[in-house]
This record gives C-alpha cells, structure tokens and sequence, in this order.
C-alpha cells in the first residue's frame, strides 16, 4: 500500500494536500481512492486526514473539496 500527493489546494487560508493511494494490485499510474490530509499551522501536529473513513473514489476537484470541508 502507498500513496503520494497529487495536488495541493488552499482555502481560508490553510492548505489541503490531495493523496492518490494504491495498493500492490493497483496498476501503475493509478489510484484506488484520494484522501484530502489538512497541513496543520503547527509543523509538530503533522497532518490530519479531514475525510477519514470517505474516501474520494475519483480525484476531487478544487470545489468538491472545499464543499466537503465546508459540511
């Protein structure tokens, strides 16, 4: 299992990294689902996971995030 990050997008002033991951089935270049990890203000609390447990099953746009952070 792994994964990288895809796009980065900003709102309100904080950043949200998009995560493609993928496990060793998966075939390359392609992702199984997209996470969206929030980068916190302070380095030492690292990156919290804003959709844990939903994840995206196609690569969100800039808008589809920002309305999920928004619920």
């Amino acid at each position: 299992m792994g994964n990288e990050i895809i796009a980065t997008y900003y709102y309100n002033n904080n950043k949200y990294h998009i995560y493609g991951c993928w496990d060793k089935e998966t075939p390359e270049n392609e992702f199984d689902f997209y996470d969206i990890y929030e980068e916190t203000r302070n380095p030492s609390d690292g990156m919290i996971c804003v959709n844990e447990g939903e994840p995206f099953w196609e690569f969100p746009t800039r808008d589809e995030v920002i309305e999920f952070i928004k619920q």
